[in-house]
């Protein structure tokens, strides 16, 4: 245990092969990942009392040329404050029409795993026979977020006008935290469906 917000695990070549996984898919955080995950955050709950509840967890893998790795594991608030010169302020809403719902899915998905840290809030809503995807990005120079969103899907607009309209004649599925909430849920395997969405939102995503 480094301290009280971070630990620092070490698998050896063999420990890895027995929870049968690998670096890449430590890194891109598979089902298999996150159950192994689960069993080292366990396992470190009861032997240094370290549980990152209500709190981010950052998962860092370095690789080791043994075979192994070694993680860090660091919990960090939700809302971090900082001094107003370096905090940073979130864009404008910009918004990402998707007509299929497994791209969606996917976009969120891998949106979460590379660009979390670059998201300050996202919502999801049903207009017409689209979904409706409204992010705040935090990388206003670069826009890497809006770069990548628009591999997946069509930019619609952006702006607090654009925001309203979708907020008003479109049907809320998630209000807050979309990205995440998805990532959380929906990042699997399994072929995906408009129930899925259903379930995680408590209501219908039909007007």
């Amino acid at each position: 245990m480094i301290n009280s917000q971070k630990i620092k695990v070490i698998l050896d070549k063999q420990d890895m092969e027995k929870m049968n996984i690998t670096v890449e898919s430590l890194d891109y955080l598979t089902a298999q990942a996150r159950k192994t995950i689960l069993r080292i955050l366990a396992d470190a709950k009861q032997k240094t009392g370290f549980e990152p509840i209500g709190t981010k967890l950052y998962i860092e893998t370095f690789p080791e040329e043994t075979g192994g790795c070694i993680l860090l594991l660091s919990s960090r608030p939700e809302e971090k404050k900082l001094p107003e010169a370096t905090k940073m302020s979130p864009a404008g809403p910009v918004l990402f029409g998707f007509e299929d719902l497994e791209i969606l899915i996917t976009a969120s998905c891998k949106l979460f795993r590379r660009y979390c840290h670059r998201v300050y809030k996202s919502s999801l809503y049903r207009l017409e026979n689209i979904y409706v995807l409204m992010v705040y990005p935090l990388d206003k120079v670069d826009r890497l977020t809006v770069s990548f969103l628009c591999e997946f899907g069509e930019k619609l607009g952006e702006g607090v006008v654009a925001a309203a309209v979708v907020e008003e004649h479109g049907t809320a599925i998630l209000k807050e935290n979309a990205i995440d909430t998805i990532s959380e849920y929906l990042d699997r395997d399994d072929e995906l469906s408009d129930a899925d969405l259903r379930d995680i939102s408590g209501g219908s995503i039909f007007e």
